[in-house]
């Protein structure tokens, strides 16, 4: 969450000439709702069974090379990483909790973000959520990209290099 993972896709997708798909908003498009509405009103729980629905989708639906950004949390769920290592290349765009914490709280990024608190503690739920998910993220990963103080073009860059 917040270490560029849109941004960096779509710049990516466009230097690639592939077609570029955001989870988060694939997974808003089937339920007909925002991701902030979804955790609302069904919580975490059934967030996540769609967002694993929709990922299974779209690599049934999808042949060909495509640049797909996931949910921060899309790789806690065991289907979800399995899914992902049977039909991708996974690159981790690695941050810390002072780059994320400067990246979500840009333009009230947060704000956006249903599992962020809001105003004080939300430095400390980055770093909760960072510790908890750092060694899935490297476990999943076939590409680790340090995004610290990169532009999603730069990031793009360093992607494009270990790739090809």
């Amino acid at each position: 969450m917040g270490s560029g993972k849109t941004s960096t896709g779509k710049v990516l997708a466009e230097r690639l000439g592939w077609p570029f798909a955001d989870l988060d908003e694939l997974v808003a498009e089937v339920a007909g709702k925002s991701v902030p509405e979804i955790f609302e009103e069904s919580g975490e729980k059934a967030f996540r069974a769609l967002e694993l629905s929709t990922l299974q989708l779209y690599f049934s639906s999808y042949f060909g090379d495509s640049v797909l950004a996931l949910g921060g949390g899309t790789l806690t769920l065991p289907e979800a990483r399995e899914l992902v290592r049977q039909n991708c290349k996974c690159i981790y765009l690695k941050a810390g909790a002072d780059a994320l914490f400067k990246n979500l709280t840009w333009e009230g990024e947060a704000g956006k973000r249903p599992l962020l608190r809001q105003g004080e503690g939300l430095r400390e739920r980055i770093e909760e959520l960072l510790a908890a998910r750092a060694a899935t993220y490297e476990e999943a990963a076939d590409v680790t990209v340090n995004a610290e103080h990169l532009t999603p073009e730069q990031i793009a860059d360093e992607i494009i290099k270990t790739i090809i």
